[in-house]
């Protein structure tokens, strides 16, 4: 398992790209990732506090278990390489989707929402911390209903959770960032069952 730490933050589309400015561009990259997050009609996966994705990357697919409350800063993730667009819950072992997988459980497993994201990254360091700072532009869709992504994200690859937070208050002074720690499948969930964003705690 992997410990995710992020911070997400909405930016206005126009000073996204302002963002980048000031690393250097061989630290730079920049990919599309189409996200296909599964769940049952009742959403057993939501319900248990998980979430089960696969994402395409050019002709890669790789299939992601994530659980962690709604809101939290750190995640426990899972990633494995996977054939195809659908999920295979023999891949699930040692992650907490286990003790749910089931042949049952996988007829029932159907798509919930999409996101296509064009992301670009950068590697960044304060002090002796590594964090990758990626802005995503992009939608997503459940349904017939859509919503744009106009996102930054700022993980802790390697180090100090506070030096996230010093980088975090730098950009946010600088842009405008509003933190918004809702991740992308919270939002996707919201979308595919009409309900309308709330205040978060």
């Amino acid at each position: 398992m992997n410990a995710e730490t992020e911070l997400k933050f909405r930016v206005a589309p126009r000073k996204l790209a302002s963002v980048l400015r000031g690393g250097r561009r061989s630290d730079r990259s920049e990919k599309t990732l189409v996200s296909t997050y599964y769940d049952t009609s009742k959403h057993k996966l939501r319900r248990h506090g998980l979430t089960l994705r696969v994402r395409k990357i050019e002709d890669h697919f790789i299939q992601t278990v994530k659980a962690g409350g709604a809101g939290g800063v750190t995640r426990g993730e899972w990633e494995q390489d996977v054939a195809g667009e659908k999920p295979d819950l023999e891949k699930s072992r040692d992650t907490p989707l286990d003790r749910l997988a089931s042949k049952k459980l996988s007829r029932k497993l159907r798509p919930v929402f999409q996101t296509i994201v064009h992301r670009v990254a950068q590697a960044r360091r304060v002090r002796n911390s590594r964090i990758e700072l990626a802005v995503d532009r992009g939608r997503i869709g459940a349904r017939r209903r859509a919503q744009p992504i106009a996102e930054l994200e700022l993980e802790l690859k390697s180090g100090r959770v506070g030096d996230l937070f010093q980088m975090a208050r730098t950009i946010a002074r600088k842009t405008g960032a509003e933190l918004d720690l809702r991740s992308k499948a919270e939002r996707g969930y919201r979308l595919a069952t009409g309900v309308r964003d709330g205040a978060q705690h």
